[in-house]
């Protein structure tokens, strides 16, 4: 049967938005069950037909991201836009190839002045990016570029948001680390402390899913600097980091590794001049993260000794 789908699809073509709208239906229905019959011969049908189902599945995306998008403020339209995000995902991740042309129309959602339109946009393509087995930053650059952009978001929900999408891209595309955490140091720097908070956040966790090599020293001490930032809320996140970190590589520093000691020794002991500050909040902020990452609660008297002395 998928056989002579496949090759009525390239002798004839393929005539009106029902059959196109019926491959994706399965896509939708049958996503976590992929051994259905309907589901295997759709993806298969795609597969092999992609340059010719091109123009009728961006067809079938123009009609509904086109329409909706200019009138998204309602809540039943922008479930409608949703759900046509999630289509566009769920395709991306079976045939990828079938997204050609639509893409750009996604690409064109992060400019529109509806925020919600423009949030929407710019989530579905950082889970596009930061999918494993993709490569659509490279196939897109144009795109990713625009993404990119969205860090300077005139909305600080967006920036926020758009810091914490980038962790999965950073641990999933080595390719972009360095542009992206490039572009989340910029942030640290943000008018808005909420954003600020974030990048501080989002840098612990991508260092907790680095190795030694891939830690940087100068994203680090640019997060220190934060331990000063006027808004307590920052504060209290900067030094939540950097206490975390410390603590991940702890046994390391301890055991006098080399990288481990260069790059993350000097963190108490720049925590310890936050002292000097002289502010009771600051100082409250401190004790908080001491205890709770440079020398965490531990019952065996000798464990906790030699944390102290190596500290």
């Amino acid at each position: 049967m998928t056989d002579i789908l496949t090759q009525l699809i390239d002798e004839v073509g393929i005539s009106g938005q029902e059959a196109i709208e019926l491959i994706f239906e399965q896509f939708d229905k049958h996503e976590k069950n992929p051994t259905i019959p309907a589901y295997i011969m759709a993806t298969e049908v795609c597969s092999t037909c992609a340059p010719i189902l091109q123009r009728r599945a961006v067809q079938y995306f123009s009609d509904i991201l086109l329409s909706v998008s200019t009138a998204a403020d309602s809540g039943e339209e922008l479930e409608e836009l949703k759900r046509a995000h999630e289509l566009i995902i769920k395709v991306n991740g079976v045939v990828p190839d079938l997204l050609l042309n639509v893409l750009p129309l996604v690409q064109e959602e992060m400019k529109l002045d509806q925020f919600n339109v423009r949030q929407l946009a710019t989530e579905t393509m950082a889970k596009l990016f930061a999918h494993p087995d993709t490569n659509v930053s490279e196939k897109y650059p144009s795109i990713w570029k625009t993404w990119i952009g969205r860090r300077d978001d005139k909305q600080v929900q967006l920036r926020a948001k758009w810091l914490e999408m980038c962790v999965e891209i950073y641990k999933n595309h080595p390719e972009l680390a360095n542009e992206v955490i490039e572009c989340v140091k910029i942030k640290l720097a943000d008018p808005d402390e909420k954003v600020r908070c974030i990048a501080c956040k989002v840098i612990g966790e991508i260092a907790s899913d680095s190795d030694l090599k891939q830690l940087d020293k100068s994203t680090l001490e640019l997060v220190y600097e934060r331990t000063r930032d006027k808004k307590n809320v920052v504060r209290v996140q900067a030094m939540k980091t950097l206490g975390f970190v410390y603590d991940k590589w702890f046994n390391s520093i301890q055991s006098n590794d080399k990288l481990a000691v260069q790059k993350l020794g000097w963190i108490p002991k720049n925590l310890f001049n936050c002292l000097y500050t002289g502010d009771a909040a600051v100082l409250m902020n401190l004790e908080e993260a001491l205890f709770a990452y440079i020398f965490p609660y531990n019952e065996d008297d000798e464990q906790r000794t030699d944390r102290l002395i190596s500290v």
